[in-house]
């Protein structure tokens, strides 16, 4: 019987048509021109689920949408700690068999705190990282206590069209690692599987530093594929050579990725 999957994201997961009705969307109009990111078959989301031969269930992405709470707004929607964004989910009385979740670049990018600088006893801050990344892990552990959460980690990019265009190293004080570190952490706690995409300096084409362009959701579905698969991924590995193209590293080593089936090649530099 095949599994269902939700998807719990921000943006870089959006796409006219497959999100809840009124929610926030980037990928329609000009931006899927400009990406070419059109189709469900075009992207990383639609592409893991035809790896995974499951089916969609719902797709719980808002453009613009952070982990925690977004200032000036009175309620918590549409934060991943809100009740409504974690109840949508699920679709009448199924609930997902696999949840991935694609949050925090966001909270990164505007300079979210990752800690609580003056902790109160065990109460926790839904305005900080970590506070609010393990309240949403909390909640979806007691809504969904039989599905599998996979938490992806942020990703560095680049932008092929516009290359003065330089990936941060550090936002407001914080590294990219460090929000890495903490999603890892938490996940943990609550028994989450985590797909790492930063591990191996892999970068993302994308079309403006942040949203990916058709072949940066190509490279993210078979990742995050191979990271949910895991040992039983052999339908993801080319049946002859593979096609390897440089997608990061740094001075030591370069990381190749087969364009066919996303397996990952390191080299070491002379």
């Amino acid at each position: 019987m095949k599994k269902y999957v939700s998807i719990f994201g921000d943006s870089i997961s959006t796409l006219s048509g497959w999100n809840p009705k009124d929610y926030n969307v980037f990928y329609e109009g000009e931006n899927c021109e400009r990406s070419g990111v059109k189709d469900y078959s075009d992207t990383w989301w639609g592409q893991l689920i035809e790896y995974l031969e499951a089916n969609l269930l719902v797709n719980d992405s808002w453009s613009g949408s952070r982990v925690t709470k977004l200032p000036n707004y009175y309620r918590l929607f549409p934060s991943g700690i809100s009740d409504e964004r974690i109840n949508n989910l699920k679709k009448l009385h199924r609930n997902p068999d696999i949840i991935v979740i694609q949050l925090g670049v966001n909270d990164w990018g505007f300079g979210v705190d990752l800690l609580s600088q003056k902790p109160n006893g065990n109460e926790r801050n839904k305005f900080v990282f970590r506070d609010a990344y393990s309240m949403m892990l909390e909640k979806l552990r007691s809504k969904y206590p039989k599905a599998q959460i996979y938490c992806v980690t942020l990703f560095s990019t680049y932008t092929p069209t516009e290359p003065v265009i330089h990936f941060p190293k550090v936002l407001y004080g914080n590294s990219i690692e460090s929000y890495n570190k903490v999603i890892g952490e938490v996940a943990s706690e609550y028994q989450c599987e985590v797909i790492d995409l930063h591990a191996d300096k892999i970068s993302i084409p994308t079309i403006d530093g942040s949203h990916p362009n058709k072949d940066g959701m190509t490279i993210l579905a078979k990742l995050i594929a191979r990271g949910i698969l895991s040992g039983d991924c052999l339908h993801l590995d080319c049946q002859t050579d593979h096609e390897y193209v440089q997608i990061g590293g740094d001075p030591r080593k370069r990381v190749l990725m087969c364009s066919q089936c996303g397996k990952i090649r390191e080299e070491e530099l002379s």
